[in-house]
């Protein structure tokens, strides 16, 4: 594979490799993008950069070449995830998460015993600290974000309807960031009320409903849209420069969209917003975890539970 690949991802698989180690990433690397269920480029791309980076931490600077058997010892990985400290939950699982993806590959390439991936999954790190979790529980925190929209000074229309329609379809749909910036034109279809999630998180295809108040939305943004010249004709959300809109864009346009609104949220948070929003009206929870694209509906009542600050009030009532 060539050098150009790797600077994609900022860090290149350090000279310490053994051959055998770098040929099987290689390949892996190629599975994850062009392999039979391939990986988003996003995913891919963490997935390389979470393993080249354990790796360093682990072996940077000694004098014997690291070979595959050893990247996947388990006292191995278990010495390196210990250098994050507790809190660090994202770091320690993000980390090993990448490391179980090249198992399973390893393994049914029959490089690697399939007891590894047993192994591995016993270092699963355990949360110490609650996680953030930003969600919208009022309808009128959601009306503060649609006002600070319409008043906000804008360099053109284009921009406000953008925002617009980003915050709607969040809210009305549940996707995840990199699910909605993927997006094609032909993924959402207005006449029959569908937007076609293709290879979401887990490489899972879904398909979820589009709201007659979301449609509108969605209309109007794409009536603009088609007065822009584009660049990637097939994209859904253009940015500003007429290229597919990146997660980096949406995070920045919510960022500012937050500070001036004073309302803490995120794309996520917009996710669980979703969840929240429409279990409070009622609706089947086993629907809201199909619409979310989640494996198990424990995940979706997780998405549901409330804050400690939540907590505390209802209890000083009781």
């Amino acid at each position: 594979m060539s050098k150009r690949v790797y600077q994609r991802v900022k860090t290149l698989p350090p000279d310490f490799w053994s051959p055998a180690l770098r040929q099987a990433f290689d390949l892996w690397v190629i599975d994850m993008k062009q392999g039979m269920r391939p990986y988003t480029l996003r995913s891919a791309q963490n997935f390389e950069h979470r393993f080249i980076r354990y790796t360093r931490l682990g072996w940077e600077g000694q004098s014997n070449s690291l070979t595959l058997a050893e990247a996947f010892q388990q006292s191995h990985v278990y010495r390196v995830l210990s250098q994050y400290p507790v809190e660090s939950y994202s770091n320690r699982h993000n980390m090993l998460y990448s490391l179980i993806s090249f198992a399973k590959f390893l393994i049914a390439m029959g490089l690697l015993e399939e007891d590894t991936l047993t192994r591995l999954r016993k270092l699963r790190p355990k949360r110490v600290t609650p996680p953030r979790k930003t969600v919208l529980r009022e309808e009128a925190q959601i009306n503060a974000l649609r006002k600070t929209i319409k008043t906000k000074r804008y360099e053109a229309d284009y921009s406000r309807i953008l925002d617009q329609t980003l915050l709607e379809t969040f809210i009305h749909t549940g996707l995840r960031i990199a699910e909605l910036c993927h997006l094609n034109l032909n993924d959402v279809n207005l006449s029959e009320g569908t937007i076609h999630v293709i290879l979401g998180k887990g490489r899972k295809s879904r398909k979820v409903g589009i709201l007659s108040v979301l449609a509108t939305y969605l209309a109007n943004y794409l009536t603009v849209r088609s007065g822009r010249v584009a660049t990637e004709r097939q994209a859904f959300f253009l940015n500003r420069r007429g290229t597919r809109l990146k997660t980096a864009d949406v995070t920045r346009r919510l960022l500012k969209l937050s500070k001036l609104a004073n309302i803490p949220i995120t794309a996520h948070g917009l996710r669980r917003t979703f969840a929240t929003y429409y279990a409070n009206q009622g609706k089947p929870l086993h629907l809201i975890q199909l619409a979310l694209g989640h494996s198990d509906i424990r995940t979706t009542q997780e998405y549901l539970m409330s804050d400690e600050a939540q907590v505390i009030q209802a209890m000083q009532g009781w």
